[in-house]
């Protein structure tokens, strides 16, 4: 029986999908050079919970397939160059510069990428240092001032309405609750910020100079003296050309080495267009102007084209990719290989016992289904977990970690941690073999806290009283009208301790560390992923890829593997219109608006819930 579905798989599948491989190869060769065109803007994300894609600006981009078309990219031989179009990027470090890497890979190949910005900011400029030429059009201005952290505290406002806060946390960097209790931050919260804060920082500043060629203290020099109108950042050294869209694509052709007809107008922005590179290391190009013909240098050797007939064409990336990923469908299904799964784990960790929950959120049962099934898939080799979150409910948290402990019994698991991976975040990795870290995510805070808000005052303000009948010394403790009584204040530090002294001895098990050795870097205290590698927290730095490779090497799969994407459930269109057809309407928009209060508070007026959550509010831009 296996015989045969082997031998349907090849005749349905692996045979179209060689003959198909051998058509787009055939075709491709008989073009010129290939510039892919991509427009990137908009908010940077792991999953496809949110609508969006590649695109313009207002659009999402969702990292792992943009990642795999750059790869694509760079070993398509028909492809010579990379042209972004960049408009705002909401994103966090750790994926900007994991998009900075995957140019970097791209032009190691030696083929050339070139940006074009629009709104360049701190975020935008990032990740356009990894590209070899950068314009900028001339009214736009490089946003270059240097990086900032803000915290809003609410204290002064519950003051004014009358509402007051009781909470308890076990760590003394376990600062989630200082946005009620504080005016400012404490020494603790200050020091660590200021320690993750400067390290993005000093990344950022790396980054820049490696891509400009200049020393960090003479980019910290730069941004001092920012902001920069388009000609004074063309002046400094930090962009190459200051023009409009419509010169844009001279610009490129005439970099590559294309004469460009008489006929086609020379560049009319501010800066005249530079003049072709020769050289085949730096551009990989070579002119030979009694043919008339040009030589372009790509994975597979040299191919020539006719002056007339090889002409460089401008390609939506998009489009162009796509025959690489139809047939990496149809290659996997003819004659399925080696697996290794990526799943998406991004958002607040919350409390649920809905099978799916709204974006932006991780839940026990939708998560524990996939991970689950992936436990019993035989094509499965191998799993990375790729977590991009603050953290949230600690019950959670702790049930994922033990059922991504039975996956890992099952077969390898690697975590790769995105942006922010701490507290619930970095209690979801602590159950892989191994753990990797961008240098820049935002990773530890190994600590606990919890509490509840009294709005006795607040409803004392507006003329609400409440008559209390009790059956219990702490009956209280849920009351959204008392406070916490001494012996509730008790009871719910050693809860607290209980919690967090669990965490630490989970988290020391995963990292083979004795308790004391740990704990000394957990107490809630948040670091980049290049600080965690120097105390232990985790195993190593990289990318997606370093993590997918990794996982691979543990499965000893060999070098050749399908890489599939998985992502727990969401609601999807059938359920939102289910809820509007039966009057829901309202209550999707009170979810939605309840939702966005939980995800800045956290916490119920009245209610109180161990948490393993970030501190609030935190931006850094």
């Amino acid at each position: 029986m296996q015989a045969l579905v082997t031998l349907l798989g090849m005749v349905l599948f692996h045979l179209p999908a060689l003959g198909y491989r051998r058509l787009v190869e055939w075709l491709r060769g008989r073009g010129g050079g290939v510039v892919l065109t991509l427009r990137l803007g908009g908010r940077i994300q792991e999953d496809h919970s949110r609508p969006g894609g590649l695109g313009g600006a207002g659009q999402n981009v969702v990292l792992f397939p943009l990642l795999r078309q750059l790869r694509d990219a760079a070993e398509d031989p028909s492809v010579v160059a990379l042209s972004v179009r960049m408009g705002r990027l909401e994103g966090g470090w750790a994926q900007l510069d994991e998009l900075r890497r995957a140019v970097l890979d791209f032009r190691n190949t030696g083929r050339k990428a070139f940006v074009y910005l629009e709104r360049p900011g701190h975020a935008e400029y990032f990740l356009a240092s990894a590209f070899g030429r950068i314009a900028i059009a001339p009214m736009a201005g490089l946003h270059l001032v240097g990086l900032r952290a803000e915290i809003s505290f609410l204290k002064g406002s519950l003051d004014l309405l009358g509402v007051a806060p009781h909470f308890e946390a076990a760590g003394d960097y376990k600062s989630a609750a200082e946005v009620f209790t504080r005016t400012d931050m404490s020494p603790e919260h200050r020091e660590a910020l200021d320690h993750v804060l400067s390290a993005v920082h000093s990344g950022m500043l790396a980054a820049i100079g490696e891509g400009r060629g200049l020393a960090p203290q003479v980019v910290q020099e730069l941004v001092d003296g920012g902001p920069y109108v388009a000609e004074e950042a063309l002046q400094v050294g930090l962009v190459d050309d200051v023009l409009y869209p419509r010169d844009w694509k001279n610009v490129i052709r005439s970099t590559l080495g294309e004469d460009l007809d008489d006929a086609v107008a020379k560049p009319s922005g501010v800066v005249p267009a530079p003049q072709p590179r020769a050289s085949v290391s730096d551009s990989g190009l070579d002119r030979d102007g009694d043919r008339g013909a040009w030589l372009v240098e790509v994975g597979r050797g040299f191919r020539v084209g006719g002056a007339g007939q090889s002409r460089l064409s401008f390609r939506s990336a998009s489009a162009y990719l796509r025959p690489w990923s139809r047939l990496r469908w149809l290659e996997g299904y003819g004659m399925p290989g080696p697996r290794v799964a990526v799943v998406v784990a991004t958002g607040l960790i919350v409390d649920s016992d809905e099978s799916v929950v709204r974006p932006g959120r991780i839940a026990y049962r939708p998560l524990r289904g996939l991970l689950r099934s992936l436990r019993k898939d035989d094509r499965v080799d191998a799993v990375v977990l790729r977590i991009d979150s603050p953290g949230g409910s600690a019950l959670c948290s702790d049930l994922l970690w033990e059922e991504l402990g039975r996956l890992r019994d099952a077969k390898p698991l690697v975590a790769s941690m995105s942006s922010v991976a701490a507290s619930g975040g970095y209690y979801l990795s602590m159950a892989a073999d191994h753990v990797v870290a961008s240098p820049l995510s935002v990773t530890g805070s190994i600590g606990v806290l919890a509490g509840k808000m009294d709005l006795s005052g607040l409803l004392a303000k507006i003329g609400i009283t409440r008559d209390v009948l009790a059956y219990g010394q702490h009956s209280g403790m849920d009351s959204a009208t008392a406070g916490l009584s001494d012996s509730e204040r008790a009871r719910l530090r050693s809860h607290i301790e209980a919690n967090y002294r669990m965490f630490v001895e989970k988290a020391a098990l995963g990292r083979h560390m004795e308790f004391d050795e740990l704990e000394v870097h957990a107490r809630g205290r948040i670091w980049t992923g290049a600080q965690a590698l120097d105390h232990g927290l985790v195993d190593s730095v990289g990318t997606t890829w370093d993590a997918i490779r990794e996982a691979g090497r543990r499965a000893a799969i060999g070098s050749t593997w399908e890489t599939w994407l998985y992502e727990p459930p969401r609601p999807g269109l059938l359920h939102r219109l289910q809820l509007l057809a039966s009057g829901g309407g309202m209550e999707m928009a009170a979810e939605a608006l309840s939702g966005s209060a939980e995800e800045l508070l956290n916490v119920r007026a009245g209610e109180w819930q161990i948490l393993a959550r970030l501190p609030f509010g935190v931006r850094i831009y």
